[in-house]
């Protein structure tokens, strides 16, 4: 599981030096996730199917970041809402973003 990955171009470099280093994908059944944290992941996660295998939906840092809010600032963080409507938006439009093979079962 690739956390925090920002850029298609991050995702392949990541993918690469993971093979670079005897974990190739889909050799022996290696299958390589990322995590769904951040807003480009979301609007781009037909492309980043094409890089990964699968993914997991990481709501906290998502929210923090659809928000712009940092969840841990004493000044800030009572904002910090994961049933926000625009927070809840976008953990919604994951499935439909993603290619039929990476469709929710």
């Amino acid at each position: 599981m690739i956390p925090f990955c920002r850029t298609l171009e991050e995702g392949k470099k990541v993918v690469a030096t993971m093979a670079e280093n005897g974990l190739k994908q889909n050799e022996n059944g290696l299958e390589i996730y990322t995590m769904v944290e951040i807003p480009s992941n979301v609007i781009l996660a037909e492309k980043f199917a094409e890089i990964f295998d699968g993914f997991s939906i990481g709501s906290n840092d998502l929210t923090q970041l659809t928000l712009g809010i940092d969840r841990d600032s004493e000044l800030m963080g009572k904002l910090f809402d994961e049933n926000n409507e625009a927070a809840k938006k976008m953990i919604k439009m994951v499935p439909y973003n993603l290619p039929e093979k990476h469709k929710l079962k």
